[in-house]
């Protein structure tokens, strides 16, 4: 696709609030007819042939075996807030 025009991709910077040195001006318009031409061939796409889904119906799951716990020091390291060993969270149900 052939480049934006310099008005173009001043509107788009100013919505963007942008400021592009010319260098960056001068990249960013064939930044942008890339991604245009690419919108472009999505758009062409026939999506009533396409398969509903691209993988497995359902995810496989792992057998649900006991393991080892985390210990409760290191699950609690990086809570925000703990009491008496106990993750501390905002009370939202009075």
């Amino acid at each position: 696709m052939e480049p934006l025009d310099r008005d173009a991709v001043d509107r788009i910077a100013a919505l963007a609030r942008l400021g592009l040195t010319e260098a960056e001006r001068e990249a960013l318009r064939h930044q942008l007819a890339d991604v245009l031409g690419y919108v472009g061939q999505l758009a062409g796409l026939v999506l009533d042939e396409a398969p509903p889904f691209l993988g497995p119906a359902v995810a496989p799951l792992r057998a649900d075996e006991p393991g080892p716990s985390l210990p409760r020091a290191e699950a609690l390291a990086n809570a925000a807030r703990t009491t008496a060993g106990y993750f501390r969270v905002p009370t939202i149900l009075e």
